[in-house]
């Protein structure tokens, strides 16, 4: 104990760059969690510890480069305290503004690969953040391509209509919809008056109703399997989040989170692969509470 308490003071000198920072920031919790994690580390030298903290800070450092979108703006005294920051990524997708909060999955994997060469640092205080920020990302791309597909796909156009935030993109999509409307209305009147030319007055009505309807009824099943696809997906999209969620809780489960990223992966969700190994690594550390 004497040990530990010794070594957390001689921290002090290495952390004094951070004292400016609020006491109960993010990056100074990190630090500190990171620091107590070092220090009860076994045979657990004093040249030793001041190696792996210099280590540690710099990944920390790395970690609050890559982790922050390039449109973030936070009030200038607090762009230094944290290394990253939760946003519901459904409110995100609601308010059309995920694209402010992609960060660069190539430099995420990066840093993520070279965390896990210091398997003496991995504690769940990082560990959380780096699977925190990865998933977060893959829910926004999920949801922005579910949201493209509703665009692409549904009938008439409606998800278009409701994605629509300005009042230029709302004019346009009616302009969509209407000329779509108009157009098989059209070609249904047209069918009518070829029908009354060749077969007489009474097949004009009939033709040009029978294609309508035939029309609607093609459009409602397919209106129909669209939906249900939607809907499926949807769920999916609500389960992904619910597992982000689960990680902004200060108590979780490694084996439960693991359960549940396999559970969406046999749905059709294709999860980064490096963010198994911080997984396993917590298991095997305490299957059960994430340390």
């Amino acid at each position: 104990m004497n040990n530990k308490v010794s070594l957390i003071e001689r921290a002090e000198k290495q952390l004094e760059q951070f004292s400016h920072l609020p006491e109960y920031s993010q990056k100074r919790g990190v630090l500190d969690k990171v620091v107590n994690h070092l220090a009860e580390m076994p045979a657990q030298t004093p040249e030793k510890f001041d190696g792996c903290l210099s280590q540690a800070i710099y990944l920390i450092e790395k970690m609050a480069e890559v982790l922050k979108p390039p449109s973030a703006n936070p009030e200038p005294e607090d762009h230094s305290s944290w290394i990253w920051k939760y946003s519901d990524p459904v409110t995100l997708l609601k308010n059309r503004d995920s694209d402010s909060h992609h960060i660069d999955t190539n430099d995420l994997e990066k840093i993520v690969r070279y965390y896990l060469t210091m398997p003496w640092l991995h504690c769940g205080a990082i560990d959380k953040l780096f699977l925190s920020a990865a998933i977060h990302q893959e829910v926004i791309s999920y949801g922005e391509g579910l949201q493209s597909e509703v665009f692409d796909h549904s009938p008439l156009f409606s998800g278009a209509l409701a994605a629509s935030k300005s009042r230029k993109s709302k004019v346009i999509a009616w302009i969509i919809v209407s000329g779509k409307f108009l157009f098989w209305l059209l070609l249904s009147v047209s069918i009518g008056f070829g029908a009354a030319e060749f077969h007489g007055w009474w097949a004009g009505p009939l033709a040009g109703l029978g294609f309508w309807v035939l029309l609607k009824t093609n459009w409602r099943l397919s209106k129909g399997e669209v939906f249900d696809k939607f809907f499926q997906r949807g769920e999916l999209l609500d389960e992904m989040t619910n597992l982000l969620r689960m990680l902004q809780k200060p108590t979780i489960s490694p084996t439960h989170l693991r359960d549940r990223l396999n559970a969406t992966e046999n749905k059709g969700v294709v999860w980064p692969a490096y963010i198994f190994p911080i997984i396993e690594r917590a298991i095997s550390r305490n299957q059960f509470v994430w340390d």
